[in-house]
């Protein structure tokens, strides 16, 4: 992507849509591209400009949950990389104890098997509930602010606006690049949970969907009329 300033590209969609599996078939893996294709459609407005997505391996995938996480797999005494292994899981003694001495309830479930999943939900919103921007924050400040120029981000866990808001300020200031994208996969489940639906009525630059269920040159999202723009994979 040519540009003397770093890009971030903002991936959202509901849970099991293909988000993860965009971001790879963008960075070009083979395991995922194999299997996938997508077909992009932009907004009437930016027909004509550069393709913004290219099958490039030097992608940088960030996370907002990655920082939850790591919080969280402090917490329990774990490694971070046992928190998504462990997630569904009953929480062990051990964890159980380590996880009511450091973490503070803000809204407790009401249940017996407490999981890593339920420490996450809750260590969330504690965080979301008092400092919105933090989880943005954290990510720019660690990843995207100091890094070198041209360089191009994917978070592929973007769920709010006031993530988009946080970066969209930097934006403003000439600091970086946006760009925002949705997919749209009619196989992924119906999910009601409020973190799923807060971008329900963002209009975002860009709509992927998968190939086979691309069945015309235009798509409407949010009544808003996208056009057929690209494939990528």
């Amino acid at each position: 992507m040519a540009t003397d300033l770093s890009t971030v590209i903002l991936i959202g969609g509901n849970r099991g849509a293909g988000k993860n599996t965009f971001a790879a078939t963008l960075r070009g893996s083979k395991h995922e591209s194999s299997l996938f294709r997508f077909d992009v459609f932009a907004l009437s407005s930016l027909i004509g400009f550069t393709y913004p997505f290219e099958t490039n391996p030097v992608y940088t995938e960030l996370s907002f949950a990655h920082v939850l996480k790591e919080s969280v797999a402090k917490k329990l005494g774990i490694p971070h990389e046992d928190v998504e292994r462990l997630k569904d899981v009953p929480m062990s003694p051990e964890m159980l104890q380590s996880c009511e001495s450091k973490h503070r309830w803000f809204q407790k479930p009401d249940k017996e098997d407490l999981t890593v999943r339920d420490v996450l939900i809750d260590e969330a919103a504690s965080t979301l509930a008092r400092n919105p921007p933090f989880y943005a924050k954290t990510v720019y400040e660690k990843h995207i602010r100091d890094a070198p120029s041209g360089k191009t981000f994917l978070i592929t866990d973007w769920r709010y606006h006031h993530e988009y808001e946080y970066f969209r300020q930097f934006e403003k200031l000439g600091k970086i690049k946006i760009i925002t994208i949705r997919i749209i996969n009619e196989n992924a489940p119906p999910v009601d949970t409020p973190s799923e639906r807060n971008l329900d009525n963002f209009i975002t630059q860009y709509v992927a969907v998968p190939g086979y269920q691309s069945a015309s040159s235009v798509h409407i999202q949010n009544g808003a009329v996208y056009h057929y723009y690209q494939v990528v994979g």
